[in-house]
């Protein structure tokens, strides 16, 4: 363990609050003072530090130091002429810098760069008072234009590059030491950037176990505020550039440390008052956040979030926003993350306010694995003109929404804009545990379109994928739910559910559905309904169904349209092989008005049911058709097939299987075809000394069923009075009276003797 670990170590349970010493206590023990070292730095008071002097290159004044430690109360001033643009310090002493003061600078719009290779420290009394941008590093190298670079340590060829700071370089021999900020208050003036480049970011409440063994910057109950600037925040654990302007993805570093945001810290790029706000970047290996926000919304256009790390763990109430307040359009959020995502009782968030147009921005997630929990939310909402966004989520491997987790795309009552669509890609999707993913609207305008495309899909346990009008008047329509599946889709337990609905005038929308195979069992049901009223009504959505193999429904599971006062929704069910119906419902039905009821359409190799019901209805319009088209159709007992209206016209039942044309077989038969004389030989002839053949009949039994065959009879037993089988005690008398015998056949040895 680094000695300074063990000075801010805490006894934590899951949730650490920041303890309460009195004055000083974290002070006590540290280094303190601040001492320059080279580059004609000069500093001078106690308590509060001037610094002047330094060297000057260009427009950018370079200082140096040994040690730079800030105790509570205490300040670092830095002086200068006004027409200096960056001020570059390192501390090159091998000390990590203790600061529980303020960092300050009477230099106007002048940058702050400070490098310290052995790390940082932050205490709860921290605070900065610039009016410019603050850049802190561990690295040992500040990176200019023309790939120029100042050193951090003071042993190598001094270089004072008199360009823009473009970025930060870490070497094969850095130490990739932390920075840690733990309660601090951080802010800085308007337009200006913070950057946080570090070995490893983590909170002081960490600093136990595992952790103790890597350097970190830590952030821990700390309010970091950069108001339409910019926030980066870099983990780098090996050698590589770690550019300002390049995408998180662009970094040219091949291992990355840990960041982990807690305890209630609050990153924070925008404000309701901003005209706009900047965006936030993270890029580190293993990105922790515990109770701690990150936000950009503003009333104009709101800063993106924009994470790339290896592996992301949002935790206890963690919240990702960017809204939009005003006219602006809310910003994007990004997370990208190579290996495991896990998000649990967290919210991400992008949404545009009520009575402004801005639009609210995107959510593109993608990981190789995907876990949200407890009840946790993805949301793009708009609750004024402007539309929501997008959402994308992305895997290489798995999608599991449980314990009441929800993607939604939400447009609300006072909204006029629409809901954002939802994309989900991966090769397994489950939902369960009563998580939800939609797309719905409540104002006036149109619900969002789901689109999941996979190899597997599983719902369970009271899931639902919904898209929804829930306006009960001049509602938008409801939006198209696309499944796409290699493999298959499974739905099983109560209340779980794919549908699409409208409440108003709104129509609802359609169900798409491919797989290999798709299975529902226990009451789950595929669903498209408009329930609008006799003013206000739309009509019910159909629902198409593919399979290459097998479409199943089994234990009261259900695909329905229905309407009132509107037309109802066509049901296609197409399977290559089997279409099996136990104790479920296809159905369409139209319950009030004249409109139509919605055909069904059944088309498969093999169709078998059992105990099911396929019906198409109406009240006062024409019932709809249903039509099976099938190889060989198996009706077993108890089955209900109609197309009825009970003021109307019923619909039609065709149930269409192939049928052969055998006139091409029929042969013309001979006029003569049997010799009847030929056939019929004397009865007698047949019977040969000791020939004597038996012909036994015994019971007949069932044949064995496969698990979906019928019930297996009992024995069957033929009772035949006409057919008697008699024993014969001496088969040559009874055939004697049938055919007497010759003398010579009844005695052959007697006839040889006589003859003899």
């Amino acid at each position: 363990m680094k000695p300074y670990m063990i000075f801010i170590a805490l006894i934590v349970t899951n949730f650490l609050l920041f303890p309460i010493f009195p004055a000083n206590a974290l002070d006590s023990g540290r280094p303190h003072g601040i001492t320059a070292n080279s580059l004609n730095t000069n500093v001078s008071g106690d308590n509060i530090y001037t610094i002047s002097g330094g060297t000057l290159a260009g427009n950018n004044l370079f200082h140096g130091f040994s040690s730079f430690h800030l105790h509570e109360g205490e300040q670092a001033v830095f002086t200068g002429s006004n027409n200096i643009e960056n001020i570059i310090a390192r501390i090159t002493g091998g000390e990590t810098s203790w600061i529980n003061g303020t960092i300050a600078s009477e230099i106007a719009n002048a940058d702050l760069y400070l490098l310290n290779p052995s790390g940082f420290i932050f205490g709860p009394h921290a605070a900065l008072d610039l009016s410019g941008s603050f850049h802190l590093s561990t690295s040992d190298r500040l990176v200019f234009e023309n790939q120029e670079v100042f050193n951090a340590s003071h042993n190598l060829s001094e270089n004072f590059p008199e360009g823009q700071p473009v970025g930060y370089e870490y070497t094969a021999d850095s130490s990739f030491s932390s920075i840690i900020i733990q309660g601090s208050q951080l802010h800085l003036k308007e337009g200006q950037d913070f950057t946080l480049i570090g070995g490893d970011i983590r909170p002081a409440s960490l600093i136990t176990g595992a952790y103790d063994a890597s350097p970190g910057i830590k952030i821990q109950n700390t309010h970091i505020q950069a108001p339409a600037g910019t926030i980066r925040m870099a983990s780098i654990a090996s050698d590589g550039i770690f550019s300002f302007d390049n995408p998180m993805s662009d970094q040219s570093i091949s291992t990355a440390g840990n960041i982990v945001i807690s305890d209630e810290s609050f990153i924070q790029t925008g404000g309701e008052a901003l005209s706009s706000s900047g965006h936030i970047f993270i890029y580190g290996g293993l990105f922790f956040g515990d109770n701690g926000i990150l936000n950009t919304g503003s009333k104009g256009n709101s800063g993106d979030i924009d994470v790339y790390v290896q592996d992301m763990t949002l935790a206890n109430n963690c919240r990702l926003d960017s809204q939009s307040y005003g006219n602006g359009d809310g910003g994007d959020i990004y997370l990208t993350i190579q290996n495991q995502l896990n998000v649990s009782e967290t919210s991400i968030q992008t949404n545009s306010a009520s009575n402004e147009t801005g639009n609210a921005g995107h959510v593109n997630i993608s990981a190789k694995n995907m876990i949200f929990d407890n009840a946790s939310l993805i949301s793009t909402d708009t609750s004024g003109a402007g539309n929501a966004g997008q959402i994308y989520l992305t895997s290489q491997e798995d999608i599991l929404l449980k314990s009441g987790s929800e993607i939604r795309s939400e447009a609300w009552s006072s909204a006029t804009g629409n809901a954002g669509d939802i994309h989900l890609n991966a090769p397994t999707i489950t939902i369960s545990q009563a998580s939800l993913i939609s797309a719905d609207t409540e104002g006036k305008g149109h619900a969002g379109n789901i689109n999941v495309i996979g190899s597997d899909l599983m719902l369970n346990q009271q899931s639902m994928i919904s898209s929804s009008s829930n306006n009960h008047r001049q509602g938008g329509n409801a939006g198209i739910i696309d499944i796409r599946l290699s493999k298959d889709l499974n739905m099983t337990d109560s209340e779980t559910a794919i549908q699409t609905l409208s409440t108003g005038q709104g129509s609802a929308g359609t169900i798409k559905i491919s797989a290999h195979n798709v299975f529902l069992n226990k009451q789950a049901r595929v669903t498209s309904s408009g329930l609008g009223d006799e003013y206000y009504a739309g009509d019910a959505g159909a629902i198409n169904i593919y399979a290459d193999n097998t479409i199943q429904l089994e234990n009261d599971s259900s695909l329905s349209t229905s309407s009132r006062f509107a037309g109802g929704g066509q049901i296609d069910l197409k399977s290559k092989e089997l279409i099996y119906l136990a104790d479920s419902n296809i159905n369409t039905s139209v319950s009030q008005g004249w409109g139509s009821g919605g055909d069904i359409l059944l088309a498969t190799q093999l169709m078998f049911t059992t105990q099911s019901t396929i019906e198409a209805k109406a009240e006062n319009g024409p019932g709809g058709n249903i039509q099976i088209q099938t190889q060989q159709f198996l009706n077993a007992s108890n089955n209900t097939i109609t197309a009825s209206s009970r003021l109307g016209i019923d619909g039609r039942v065709d149930i269409i299987q192939p049928t052969s044309d055998i006139s091409m077989d029929v042969s013309q038969l001979p006029d003569h075809f049997l010799d009847a004389a030929a056939k019929l030989e004397d009865v007698c002839t047949a019977r040969f000394h000791k020939n004597i053949s038996i012909f036994s009949l015994e019971g007949r039994g069932a044949l064995p069923n496969s698990y979906n065959d019928w019930i297996p009879g009992s024995e069957i037993v033929y009772d035949r009075p006409d057919i008697q089988l008699q024993h014969i005690p001496n088969s040559y008398e009874y055939l004697d009276d049938l055919c007497p015998f010759t003398e010579k056949e009844k005695n052959p040895d007697s006839s040889d003797k006589q003859e003899n």
